[in-house]
């Protein structure tokens, strides 16, 4: 019997691969304007250094963002329970390193972020492949510098991918994904609550 391993590694056709030129733009605020006016369940941010999973995670919860770091610092029982609560939805944003995300499979997870493009296409393909899981849809957003699309390119031969440039939306944009944010969320309230003294205000305004 003749066991071949493949040397190029694919990812799931699931998985919407992008990149965006930080060349201009300070990377929280195009952060931002993403999370602003993509539609997300939960979201894994990846940053190389433990350091930096605390500083943008408690930038992110400055900006309103239910955030929390992970990383080696942890302990075991630490980690488990902050990804518990991204499970239960009682976190909308992970910030992690590679070694502290091994093995995480959260179903919910919509969007893998590389706040820094990883050194080794290895670690790029285990980060994508934290979304678009059990079937589902993923979007996987690369923040590249210049220098870096080189490797870019690499890891986009080396998935069998196409990694294609993401446009930063603009504020028309963010202003329409604000406004069917709160819509669903009004009818999500107006479906599950008890709402006759507030209508009894309403009318009286």
């Amino acid at each position: 019997e003749v066991i071949a391993i493949k040397v190029r590694t694919s990812t799931a056709e699931t998985i919407n691969q992008r990149y965006w030129m930080v060349s201009h733009h300070h990377k929280l605020d195009a952060l931002t304007r993403i999370l602003e006016a993509e539609t997300f369940d939960a979201v894994i941010i990846f940053v190389r250094t433990k350091t930096a999973t605390v500083e943008l995670s408690e930038r992110l919860e400055a900006r309103g963002y239910a955030s929390n770091a992970i990383n080696g610092d942890m302990a075991q029982k630490a980690r488990e329970r902050t990804i518990e609560q991204l499970k239960d939805g009682k976190l909308d944003i992970l910030v992690a390193t590679d070694v502290a995300a091994r093995g995480i499979d959260v179903p919910t997870i919509t969007h893998v972020f590389n706040y820094g493009l990883p050194m080794k296409a290895e670690d790029y393909t285990h980060r994508i492949g934290r979304t678009g899981r059990a079937g589902r849809s993923g979007t996987a957003i690369s923040f590249v510098r210049p220098r870096e699309m080189y490797s870019l390119r690499h890891y986009e031969r080396l998935t069998s991918g196409t990694i294609a440039m993401y446009d930063l939306p603009n504020i028309q944009e963010i202003g329409k994904a604000r406004i069917e944010r709160t819509c669903t969320e009004l009818a999500a309230i107006v479906a599950d609550k008890e709402l006759t003294a507030m209508r009894e205000i309403i009318e009286t305004m």
